[in-house]
């Protein structure tokens, strides 16, 4: 917008309007400064600027909002908060759920591998037994074969049942 008799300012007035807003980028600010220390034009036009925008700061004043509006504010707030609050504790109550269902599923797997390995310890130990009362009639038979190596009559009384052997012994006597 160009002053009526005036060389066309237009571009620079905006850049003026905007440099009292505080909106002007650095760089463009610098520009501007150049340029109003060599411009009576924008000089007087930024003074007219400040005064229209320290009256309307005047006859306006600091708007401020009513209690209702912060009682409303303060509200939501609370609301949404509430709201985080609800979604937290369902978000760290299904992370619960999960860890006690692996947890749980850990404990079946290691129940299930603890019988196994229960019963597989007992059926080595019915074999053992088995192995070691096997190993014993072995024994006892040995020991029978050396009993019969060192009787006198060279009669072979471990091949006979005690009966036979006691009836034999009797009637041979």
């Amino acid at each position: 917008m160009a002053l009526p008799g005036l060389p066309d300012h237009s571009e620079w007035e905006e850049r003026l309007q905007d440099w009292i807003d505080g909106e002007l980028d650095p760089a463009a600010a610098a520009i501007l400064d150049a340029h109003l220390t060599t411009c009576a034009i924008c000089q007087s036009r930024r003074t007219a600027l400040r005064a229209v925008d320290g009256t309307l700061a005047r006859l306006i004043g600091q708007p401020r909002l009513d209690e209702s509006f912060n009682r409303a504010l303060l509200e939501r707030a609370s609301i949404e908060a509430q709201a985080d609050q609800i979604a937290a504790r369902a978000r760290a109550t299904q992370e619960q759920d999960r860890h006690l269902a692996a947890l749980a599923r850990q404990w079946r797997r290691s129940l299930g591998l603890l019988v196994l390995s229960v019963l597989a310890g007992t059926v080595l130990l019915g074999m053992l037994a088995r192995s070691l009362a096997g190993a014993q009639e072995l024994s006892r038979a040995f020991g029978q074969v050396t009993q019969l190596a060192q009787t006198p009559t060279g009669t072979p009384q471990w091949w006979l049942p005690q009966r036979w052997d006691t009836a034999w012994r009797s009637s041979g006597s």
